[in-house]
């Protein structure tokens, strides 16, 4: 996977449109796919590109996005196993064919999907480094 994972960091697929840079992934709206039903492929179009980009993820930012909207209840604090949990439990629930066409609407290159599988996206979630 991490031929993988090489090839998406250095291919140039692109979103038809412009894409600021952000520094910390928590700051863009893609994380509610952990706790969402609906499959929304750019969410983990944008799960790839940022973790290519911006690895590092700040959780207790994310924790407190999460408790104003309710995800995240109770007074545990949102550990990395916590985050790990719910990210790998989502990729197990994604219908990657659903996520892929979604996603296609805003690919110049729509073939550079077919590299997304279940397998795909646990070794993204592998390359997060919560912080």
């Amino acid at each position: 996977m991490n031929i993988i994972y090489s090839q998406i960091k250095s291919r140039s697929v692109v979103f038809k449109g412009s894409r600021a840079k952000c520094p910390n992934f928590t700051d863009v709206p893609f994380l509610p796919f952990l706790w969402k039903n609906r499959v929304k492929g750019r969410d983990w179009y944008d799960l790839v590109w940022y973790t290519a980009n911006h690895p590092q993820l700040h959780l207790a930012h994310l924790e407190q996005r999460m408790r104003q909207s309710g995800d995240w209840k109770g007074r545990r604090q949102l550990i990395p196993e916590s985050f790990k949990q719910l990210l790998s439990k989502a990729i197990d629930n994604l219908v990657v064919d659903q996520a892929r066409k979604d996603a296609e609407a805003f690919i110049r290159d729509p073939k550079s999907l077919a590299i997304w599988s279940q397998e795909f996206f646990q070794d993204i979630a592998d390359r997060i480094q919560p912080v």
